[in-house]
């Protein structure tokens, strides 16, 4: 009989594995983190995983990838490699501590994701600040009508 498997232990798929070991091998040998970090997204094949009791959903509906949370999710592997004020900058006010151009990012996490990313920038983070505007003026109106 196979032992159970624990519950809550990140399984990582070899692919994503790859990733992940490009990443601890770029930072070891003196490359900047951030460009490691957009090495290893390029080469990461799971669209969504189980990690530390979060499910972590990279690619929605198929067609537009969140690339700050994978970022996040492969900040933990190297986190000791990154000073605490840039990964914060990054992750939480999407600041990168490089400027790159678009095409330099773009040949850095590949352009399946770069148009994936596209498509989350301009679909999901419009729709979300579309409808936070719709629900400040039908405040605004209520506001106005006593």
């Amino acid at each position: 009989m196979p032992p159970k498997e624990a519950k809550n232990i990140p399984t990582t798929a070899a692919g994503d594995a790859r990733a992940i070991e490009h990443l601890k091998q770029a930072v070891a040998s003196g490359k900047h983190w951030y460009i490691a970090l957009l090495e290893a997204i390029k080469l990461w094949k799971s669209a969504e995983e189980d990690y530390h009791s979060r499910h972590l959903r990279y690619l929605i509906n198929g067609e537009a990838f969140d690339w700050l949370l994978l970022a996040e999710r492969l900040s933990d592997e190297i986190s000791q490699s990154i000073p605490e004020k840039e990964k914060a900058d990054l992750l939480f006010f999407d600041l990168p501590p490089l400027e790159l151009t678009r095409e330099e990012f773009k040949k850095l996490i590949g352009p399946v994701k770069y148009r994936a990313y596209l498509n989350y920038l301009y679909g999901v983070l419009v729709e979300e600040n579309l409808i936070s505007a719709v629900v400040d003026e039908i405040r605004k109106e209520r506001l106005a009508s006593g």
